[in-house]
């Protein structure tokens, strides 16, 4: 998607969205008098995703330590949550299509912090389709698939934990592969519902066979360490 494609007042609430800070006030002031459509709305969240998208993968530090992830003030990525948060009040579909795009798969590409997972499952809790399809891909097969392929292959590691969190939120709402197969293998009663607060819990990879592979991405509870469910 994109600039040229939006409407003229999408590009007017574009140019807002894209301010540093954004001036939450005066965007809630625009949106309360509804100049703005939904196709406004949508189209132009999209593409402020997808511009956020853009920003981190430039500047992405592949050597910054896991854990808990702060995510950085200087991008615009920083406050999507904040702004999506707002239009949704205001006619943003996330299950709209526009050009191609969608604002849950631009949030597949941002990778500050764990801003993309908070956001896809703020999305989620407002009607969002965890199996949207794109161009005959669907949402979750193609993170499910990411995930997989991007294990032993990773360019970066942050990039790789944010990823791995996003298909944590997918997991937590029923997110199923193409094949109907189960995603994970789950572990003493585990509700993979309980990923839906993707902060609680962490990763780490083994040469442990599993899934059809020759390794194993294993979940852990950060709180009791204990495993609760298996790639």
């Amino acid at each position: 998607m994109t600039e040229s494609l939006l409407t003229r007042n999408g590009k007017v609430l574009l140019d807002k969205l894209m301010q540093l800070p954004p001036d939450l006030h005066q965007l809630k002031d625009e949106l309360e008098r509804g100049i703005y459509t939904a196709k406004d709305v949508t189209t132009a969240a999209i593409q402020y995703l997808d511009n956020c998208a853009e920003e981190q993968a430039e500047e992405s530090d592949p050597y910054t330590p896991l854990g808990t992830p702060t995510a950085t003030p200087k991008l615009h990525s920083a406050y999507a949550f904040e702004l999506i948060q707002l239009l949704l009040h205001y006619g943003l579909d996330p299950n709209g299509v526009y050009d191609g795009s969608n604002v849950l798969w631009s949030l597949r590409y941002i990778d500050n912090g764990y801003i993309a997972a908070d956001t896809l499952a703020l999305l989620l809790e407002h009607g969002g389709k965890i199996n949207l399809q794109l161009d005959g891909d669907d949402l979750f097969s193609d993170i499910d698939f990411s995930v997989m392929f991007d294990a032993f292959n990773q360019e970066n590691r942050q990039r790789y934990d944010a990823l791995v969190h996003l298909w944590f939120v997918c997991l937590g709402y029923g997110g199923v592969p193409k094949n109907g197969t189960a995603p994970v293998e789950t572990f003493h009663g585990f509700d993979l519902r309980n990923l839906r607060d993707h902060h609680n819990f962490t990763f780490g990879l083994s040469w442990v066979p599993g899934h059809g592979e020759n390794w194993s991405l294993h979940i852990f509870d950060k709180h009791t360490l204990w495993e609760v469910a298996r790639l």
